[in-house]
């Protein structure tokens, strides 16, 4: 699959990506925190391992690797596959979250803390080597688009 879709659908530069693929144990790591409480953790492990060990077409990255790694358990699912391979936007950082929305990234923060409010498990959020994203859906959910209060 192409940087460039992976890029989009996590919101994030193709840059970032670039800089991830060129360290798998980033993605070996951050798969083995992602399924940490899973009883089929070293089944997962080995898929991973199988999936970084084949070659990829240069600007490619293997999607099922970057899934089992990064994105939640309860997302991976056909579906799930289809928007990556498809380059649907998905999920976004806060600040881009706070431009289209209105929301302020404090408030998206605060769903990350131990002490958030009741709503905190309606808005999905993973870490993507240190970037906290949102789940696009999620926000369109509870929070209004700048672009519609302007109507």
């Amino acid at each position: 699959m192409e940087k460039r879709k992976l890029a989009q659908y996590f919101g994030v530069s193709k840059r970032t990506i670039q800089r991830i693929s060129a360290n798998p144990m980033m993605i070996r790591e951050a798969a083995r925190e992602n399924w940490r409480f899973d009883s089929g953790c070293s089944g997962i492990m080995a898929e991973v391992e199988a999936e970084l060990g084949k070659r990829c077409a240069p600007g490619c990255v293997r999607a099922r690797a970057w899934m089992l790694a990064f994105v939640p358990p309860q997302f991976i699912n056909d579906g799930e596959i289809q928007r990556v391979i498809a380059g649907t936007p998905t999920w976004l950082k806060p600040a881009s979250i706070s431009k289209k929305w209105k929301v302020s990234k404090k408030t998206l923060y605060r769903h990350l803390s131990a002490e958030a409010s009741s709503r905190a498990d309606l808005i999905a959020s993973m870490c993507l080597v240190g970037s906290d994203l949102f789940r696009i859906e999620d926000i369109d959910e509870i929070y209004l688009r700048r672009s519609d209060l302007l109507r």
